[in-house]
């Protein structure tokens, strides 16, 4: 395994760690008093570091270790930003959000964790398009970035619902829906599948030769 990958991978199941540790916390204070922790707050702050920290993170990871199959190992390097400013965004939402819920500070890592999936999106279906030996699975990348892009309109609407502290039950639930279905139906499932497809792939024509 390279040193890159196995560094993205560590930090990827690290976080992981720190959502088991929470969701321990959230789970206990259900039933026992801790006035320090508000649970609404620290729920948003888990469910966010979930989805950008854990989930999103070794999806990238993953997928830049597919870059490197084609394209040499040097692709970890071109995404180092990328990856570090995903992480960095993340552990701003998880900080934030137990503190303030939705507040300026949660809000601004928020939007920065949004804009850092755009260039992850542009810089991998660029670099993904320069790849000869296509395979199904690549497809399966273009429609997950599609979707991982397309998924920031339901976010950025509950964002300016929170601002402006204009929220309606029904809009609110539409946008959180909105949000929630392209990021598990869309982002996460399309990416899980180009890469078990292109890792089967591989699997064959490794084992063919």
């Amino acid at each position: 395994m390279h040193t890159s990958l196995r560094k993205w991978l560590n930090i990827s199941f690290f976080n992981l760690l720190i959502l088991a540790l929470i969701g321990v916390i959230l789970r206990y204070k259900i039933a026992f008093a801790f006035p320090f922790v508000d649970q609404k707050h620290l729920l948003h702050g888990h469910s966010h570091f979930a989805f950008a920290g854990w989930i999103t993170q070794i999806l990238m990871v993953l997928m830049v270790q597919h870059l490197c199959q084609h394209k040499g190992d040097g692709m970890f390097k071109k995404y180092r930003r990328v990856l570090y400013g995903n992480l960095l965004t993340a552990y701003g939402m998880l900080i934030f959000f137990p503190l303030e819920g939705f507040g300026w500070g949660s809000n601004i890592f928020s939007t920065l964790s949004i804009i850092n999936s755009w260039f992850f999106a542009c810089m991998f279906w660029k670099d993904l398009a320069g790849i000869n030996d296509k395979s199904t699975g690549h497809y399966w990348f273009k429609a997950a970035l599609l979707f991982y892009v397309i998924s920031s309109l339901g976010a950025f609407s509950l964002m300016y619902m929170a601002i402006t502290r204009v929220i309606h039950q029904n809009w609110y639930l539409a946008a959180e829906y909105y949000y929630l279905h392209f990021q598990y139906n869309g982002w996460f499932f399309f990416a899980c599948m180009g890469l078990l497809i292109s890792g089967l792939k591989k699997r064959y024509h490794t084992g063919k030769n």
